[in-house]
């Protein structure tokens, strides 16, 4: 299990952004205990809503941005290959709790710093790659 208590911009709400696919709104906003399971097992994405239990999503990418009061973007990537629930609470302007969950494995955690949310991306592609183009061969044409 890991914590973290996170300052978001109250100008902005107070949106975190990120944590993978999923289906229904963009941002995480005002959850008190909201629960997040991103693992897969290629089922069609439910909404994810972060009421118990926790919705699997199809594809995972536990990684999440956010602004800082002092107008800087942070964002944070948990590379872990196991399942992992995420469980928020917005403590209502004295910071965000994130617990995270994971049922094993080691957790590698990076941390990126950037002026606006485009520079994190840019460095979370140079950490993980960039995607390849997939032959029409492997989609059994």
């Amino acid at each position: 299990m890991d914590e973290g208590k996170f300052d978001l911009n109250p100008l902005t709400g107070y949106p975190l952004l990120g944590m993978g696919e999923r289906a229904g709104s963009l941002f995480y906003k005002n959850e008190q205990g909201g629960i997040h399971s991103r693992y897969t097992f290629d089922q069609a994405n439910p909404i994810d809503d972060g009421k118990p239990p926790g919705r699997n999503m199809y594809g995972v990418q536990p990684f999440y941005q956010y602004q800082h009061p002092n107008t800087k973007y942070y964002g944070v990537f948990n590379l872990n290959s196991y399942a992992q629930d995420f469980i928020l609470y917005f403590n209502n302007g004295t910071g965000t709790t994130i617990t995270n969950i994971m049922i094993g494995g080691v957790i590698n955690k990076f941390f990126f710093r950037g002026s606006n949310p485009n520079d994190l991306v840019v460095k979370f592609q140079k950490l993980v790659g960039n995607p390849v183009a997939t032959p029409l061969w492997s989609f059994g044409w």
